[in-house]
């Protein structure tokens, strides 16, 4: 990211955290960075545009500290879940400006269709790490409460995170990170002893999964098929195109059409094209298109 974009978000974060992201104007965000007013609109084209852009930054950071990092992959699960719970508490201490803004001003502004849609694919994407970590901990013999793991360990984290935002220098990240992996050891074992039917089967979990990563896919893919769109300009495959972009808008696409619009497409392709239009099958497969 550019010095002077990451300047402005960080700013901006600041400003939203401490007055609201309504009572906040764009030349106080530039006063803080110390900036013409008019040098914000080359990065973003509104205040709304900015918060969306927030969002996405901070998100993607908070993620990235779930990813294994070089030489951890010869540790035992256990462990590796320990590091990276270690990072995620971390950062909540480093950035509890933007976590307290997203306390102060949940989904607001004019984009909270798209602030949604960020919320609810990170939620995903954090559910399925959880998911993937309880999987390589207690194998297959636990796998009937692996949803109900997630679900807990989720709630615990979620709750310690709140604590974090209260009084940040009462929790240490390591100690807490341990704490947690037994305390979901306690649960998981406490479980299988209890032999009682799981409360979220794996259908369940899966459609909360899946719930944020279908929206992710379909984004994907109107991107690449805007791609193919300046590829096509001036030819009969400019139709075809805005004949899926048509059918993926709606609540239910056809599979069978889209399908078939696609091999059309493929058709009418070019040579040049053929990775884009890989890419995009790739993407139609596993989206929602039923």
């Amino acid at each position: 990211m550019q010095k002077k974009k990451k300047q402005i978000l960080e700013a901006a974060v600041r400003l939203f955290a401490r007055q609201g992201f309504h009572a906040t104007s764009i030349q106080e965000i530039v006063d803080e960075v110390g900036i013409a007013k008019g040098s914000i609109y080359f990065y973003f084209k509104s205040k709304d545009e900015l918060l969306v852009s927030i969002f996405e930054y901070y998100g993607e950071q908070l993620y990235n500290a779930t990813a294994e990092h070089p030489g951890e992959g010869g540790l035992a699960a256990r462990q590796r879940l320990c590091l990276q719970l270690e990072r995620q508490f971390r950062f909540m201490k480093e950035h509890a400006e933007f976590i307290q803004m997203m306390i102060k001003e949940p989904l607001s502004g004019v984009h909270q269709e798209q602030l949604r849609t960020l919320a609810f694919r990170f939620r995903s994407r954090y559910l399925n790490w959880l998911y993937r970590q309880i999987q390589a901990i207690y194998g297959s013999e636990a796998k009937r409460y692996w949803a109900d793991g997630v679900l807990l360990l989720g709630g615990m984290m979620h709750q310690f995170m709140e604590g974090i935002m209260i009084d940040r220098e009462a929790i240490d990240d390591v100690r807490l990170s341990g704490f947690l992996v037994r305390r979901l050891d306690d649960v998981m074992r406490g479980m299988l002893e209890a032999g009682e039917p799981p409360i979220m089967g794996h259908s369940g979990i899966r459609r909360m999964i899946a719930f944020g990563l279908a929206e992710q896919e379909e984004e994907h893919a109107h991107a690449v098929l805007n791609e193919l769109k300046e590829l096509a300009k001036g030819t009969d495959a400019e139709e075809t195109i805005a004949l899926i972009k048509a059918e993926l808008n709606k609540a239910a696409p056809h599979r069978v059409i889209v399908r078939a619009l696609l091999a059309l497409l493929e058709k009418q392709g070019e040579p040049n094209w053929r990775e884009t239009l890989r890419r995009l099958a790739q993407i139609l497969e596993k989206s929602r298109t039923d």
